[in-house]
């Protein structure tokens, strides 16, 4: 149909509002750990040189959470600007925003309250709220607090030196945090919760953390004590640090052309000795999600892994990693509201594919090389048997493993122990609290002895060790490992309950 012909028939022209009610579903796909990473972007944008991640604990249950920094703080007039949905304005070539809804859609998808407190120097401090609002169809409610109350608030925040400047972003009403009464159930929760905050920012900002950078911290702040708990500072994270064999042919680095744009990207195959790396392992929870595209933007890292379309995820291109900036490219990349995820135009994906080495090659060769590492990596027939430290086997038996296998030295140990638990499980996995617990209501049957404590049955300690080492080798269990240990759980169920009515028969004709 002709354009002319489709302009003749419109009788009537208007502009559609959008509805306020899709205030409330800005953010709705950030998770606790991309919701901190987004405010903490404004952080480093304003150049803080210290930044804090806090947990505060109340009744022993975290109840808020603070991201404070030593900024030069904001005016009134500048905090008001910052409360306004999707404001536009222009973001200057250093500065990590993108949208203009950041730290509000990534609070507001966390907690029901948003509470601003900042402070410039020579200022009067101010500060706004901003809730969630069922009436006035749902669009949040901006309230402002007086100089005082500010004043007292910034006062009452604990820190090594005096907050002189800066801006606190704290969430009130927290729907992320767990309602779990149980006060273990609480520990673990905050305890990993912690760690992967730490492992989260330390992977995303790692070229922002380096020399130079700020200092950026998670803790806890015990609001009946008074006292500060749990700290865990944020260390540069880096998934392309690996071991340096002078005689690999990767990295590489490739060129591309885009009809706009010429640009480049960096073709990396992880040597095979550096799997169990940190560096390599990061916060993914397997080999499908360590490889692929990592994509950055002003140094911050937007993308950890992930093939965007460009080719099928499979095991073996589980060393095939690529480091790809997108800021001379961004009209054909699209980042996502919540900034942890990319995605790619069939033009870009094609010029990807397109793309060259100087010294002639191509991308299909670079997956060729991946697949070739995973193989040759599968082939080994001398290599040391790894081992994730256990405490809990005897030292003869330790002694045995570091002589004939490797006792990993990126991982902590893990302790066995002896203990009660409902359900029908003979031994239990704890990956947040590294423990390895095997029913005690079995203890006489496989102890072979009569001591009343965990030097009991070092036979069983060891095989329990040997049969699930390789669980704590990792931050998550996979689907695979999942189903392997409910199947050891049965089998070992039902072995211990034939070995009980064994003995009963045997008691019996006795």
């Amino acid at each position: 149909m002709r354009s002319d012909a489709t302009t003749a028939s419109i009788t009537r022209e208007r502009d559609v509002a959008p509805d306020p009610s899709l205030a409330q579903y800005i953010g709705a796909h950030h998770s606790l750990q991309s919701a901190i990473a987004d405010i903490v972007d404004n952080s480093f944008s304003a150049g803080a040189s210290n930044i804090r991640i806090r947990f505060g604990l109340s009744g022993g249950v975290a109840s808020s959470l603070q991201i404070i920094d030593d900024g030069p703080g904001m005016s009134a007039g500048q905090v008001d600007d910052a409360m306004i949905m999707g404001a536009p304005r222009e973001y200057g070539p250093e500065e990590l925003g993108h949208f203009g809804v950041g730290f509000k859609a990534a609070s507001l998808s966390q907690a029901d309250t948003l509470l601003v407190f900042s402070r410039q120097e020579g200022n009067p401090p101010v500060g706004r709220s901003m809730r969630h609002s069922s009436a006035r169809g749902g669009l949040p409610r901006v309230s402002d607090f007086s100089t005082k109350y500010v004043q007292q608030r910034l006062e009452a925040i604990v820190l090594a030196v005096p907050f002189h400047h800066g801006t606190v972003i704290e969430w009130g009403d927290v729907r992320a945090f767990p309602k779990d009464p149980d006060a273990q159930a609480q520990d673990k929760w905050l305890d990993a919760t912690l760690r992967n905050i730490a492992v989260g920012l330390g992977t995303r900002h790692h070229r922002l953390l380096g020399d130079g950078g700020p200092t950026v911290v998670v803790d806890t702040y015990d609001e009946d004590a008074g006292e500060l708990g749990m700290e865990f500072p944020v260390e540069p994270l880096d998934p392309f640090v690996y071991s340096n064999d002078p005689t690999a042919s990767y990295p590489k680095s490739f060129h591309a052309s885009l009809p706009d744009a010429e640009f480049s990207f960096t073709a990396h195959v992880v040597p095979y000795a550096d799997r169990t790396s940190p560096n390599y392992r990061l916060d993914m929870g397997g080999e499908e999600g360590r490889q692929g595209f990592f994509v950055y933007r002003r140094d911050r890292l937007l993308q950890v892994g992930g093939w965007n379309g460009v080719l099928v995820p499979s095991e073996d291109l589980r060393f095939a990693r690529i480091r790809l900036d997108i800021d001379d490219v961004e009209s054909h990349a699209r980042i996502n509201p919540e900034k942890s995820g990319v995605e790619f135009d069939p033009t870009l994906k094609i010029a990807l594919h397109r793309a060259k080495a100087v010294d002639g090659t191509e991308f299909r060769d670079f997956q060729a090389a991946a697949r070739q590492q995973d193989r040759a990596s599968r082939s080994r027939t001398r290599r040391p048997l790894d081992f994730t430290p256990a405490t809990g086997i005897p030292a003869e038996v330790r002694k045995v493993l570091e002589d004939r296998g490797h006792l990993r030295e990126d991982a902590d140990d893990f302790e066995i122990r002896w203990g009660r638990f409902p359900g029908r499980r003979f031994f239990d996995v704890d990956l947040d609290l590294r423990v390895l617990t095997i029913n005690r209501r079995f203890r006489d049957l496989v102890g072979g002895s009569n001591l009343d404590d965990d030097r009991c049955a070092p036979l069983t300690r060891t095989m329990m060790f040997l049969l699930t080492a390789d669980l704590f080798s990792g931050q998550y269990l996979g689907a695979a490992q999942k189903l392997r240990m409910e199947a050891v759980q049965e089998a070992l169920w039902q072995a211990a309950e034939a070995e009980e009515k064994l003995r009963r028969g045997g008691a019996r004709r006795r």
